[in-house]
């Protein structure tokens, strides 16, 4: 069921003419009554009556534009981006230093779907500064690679973000979890 739109007050003219006079003058109106202070009520009523239906009208304007507009998305390009993966036994509390990595990978994505993958770089037996190195080789290699089809021909400077992911989810088998596996097996 709508809303049910009531017919407006028709405008009193003297009241309008006697809102214009000062309060002495319009005293010694014969119309002036002090019963329940009508008359005190309908001057201001019709004093600020222009600037609230100006408001009334500007407050309906604004919620119309804004309940007809449509949701709407800037047309650009999707971009490219370099996500760095670690592999390690403790994604959720890494901390860089102390937790030893397993593997080191990059993905390439593009808006939202994932184009390029790198295969991850084992890193048991390397030092920190072993694998430090890596990073800007990975980036390097993105950049020689993918950086005509998917960046605009511009080079990969930095990664995007890093993500840690457990050594489970990792493609390259841990050398050290085959030896206990065939171990177990036998």
């Amino acid at each position: 069921m709508g809303k049910r739109w009531a017919m407006a007050r028709p405008v009193n003219r003297k009241c309008i003419e006697c809102a214009q006079l000062t309060i002495e003058q319009a005293r010694q109106r014969s119309c002036w009554t002090d019963e329940r202070e009508l008359c005190h009520k309908r001057r201001s009523h019709y004093l600020k009556r222009g600037d609230r239906n100006t408001t009334r009208r500007i407050l309906y304007k604004s919620k119309r534009s804004i309940l007809q507009s449509a949701p709407f998305a800037l047309p650009h390009q999707a971009s490219s981006a370099i996500i760095l993966v670690i592999y390690s036994e403790q994604p959720a509390t890494f901390k860089s230093g102390e937790t030893p990595v397993h593997a080191i990978g990059a993905e390439l994505w593009v808006g939202t779907a994932l184009q390029e993958q790198m295969v991850p770089t084992l890193c048991y037996g390397k030092r920190g500064d072993e694998v430090a190195v890596l990073l800007p080789l990975i980036l390097d290699e993105f950049s020689r690679r993918f950086a005509e089809p998917y960046n605009q021909g511009k080079k990969f400077h930095r990664f995007a973000a890093k993500v840690h992911r457990h050594i489970f989810e990792c493609p390259v088998a841990n050398p050290f979890q085959a030896a206990s596996l065939s171990n177990s097996a036998g």
